[in-house]
Parts: C-alpha cells; sequence; structure tokens
C-alpha cells in the first residue's frame, strides 16, 4: 500500500466520506475537511486521542464509554471495511458506528481492513460546538 491510499475526502449533498488512513493531525491540516468537523476533532476528539492516531486505529481501539463515540454516534458515523472471507478474498460490509465497536470486540479478524468512514452532513450542521 502506498502512503496516501485511502486517504481522501469526499462530499455530496447528504454526507462526508474520509479515508480511514488519514491521522488526525493529516485531517486538521486538509483543506477539504469541513471546517466543523475539524473544530470537533480540536475541542473534543484530542482531549482523548493522539493527532497521530489514524481512523482506523481509532475505531479498532474505541471505547463504548468515550466521548469521541458518543459524538461519532451522533455524527450517525458509517464505517466501510473488508471483512476477510474464510476461503479466501474479502467482503465488503458497512456499519454503524455502535454496530461496529461490537463487532470489532468479537468477530475483528488481523487481516480485515477499515477503508472509509462517512457522517452525514446534516447531524454535522445540528451538532453543537
Amino acid at each position: 500500500m502506498n502512503e496516501n491510499d485511502y486517504k481522501y475526502v469526499m462530499q455530496d449533498v447528504s454526507s462526508t466520506q474520509l479515508g480511514a488512513r488519514f491521522s488526525y493531525e493529516d485531517l486538521l491540516a486538509e483543506d477539504r475537511v469541513p471546517f466543523k468537523f475539524q473544530s470537533i476533532i480540536k475541542i473534543y476528539f484530542l482531549r482523548e486521542i493522539l493527532p497521530t492516531i489514524t481512523i482506523a486505529e481509532h475505531f479498532l481501539h474505541m471505547d463504548t464509554k468515550s466521548l469521541t463515540y458518543d459524538i461519532y454516534k451522533q455524527l450517525k458515523v458509517k464505517i466501510r471495511f473488508y471483512e476477510a472471507k474464510d476461503k479466501g478474498g474479502f467482503t465488503a460490509k458497512q456499519m454503524k458506528a455502535e454496530e461496529f465497536v461490537s463487532y470489532v470486540q468479537k468477530n475483528w479478524k488481523e487481516e480485515n481492513m477499515i477503508y472509509e468512514i462517512s457522517f452525514s452532513n446534516l447531524a454535522l450542521m445540528a451538532f453543537s460546538v
């Protein structure tokens, strides 16, 4: 994998998609990341996590009692990932944050890979910083 694989920002009318290999400090430096999400990172996320942590690493070690978990739930985050099949190959899956955190605790395999998160622009707009 190259250094910039799975580091992207895409937006449409209803949602924003972020590549999961972005670290939070990369997101703060990226112009295409919505300003309000950058503010959430600065004000809330960096209290609990290091800025060098990637989105994927964060979700793999997320605690359901953390503030970041509650914020991601409120933003209606969906995690997209590749799940390794038993007979080889991968299947693309998508889960809400709360489903994904419990899935990781029970079923996560080393070969699986988070490649993207997306959140609702309406939920981001409604979030009070």
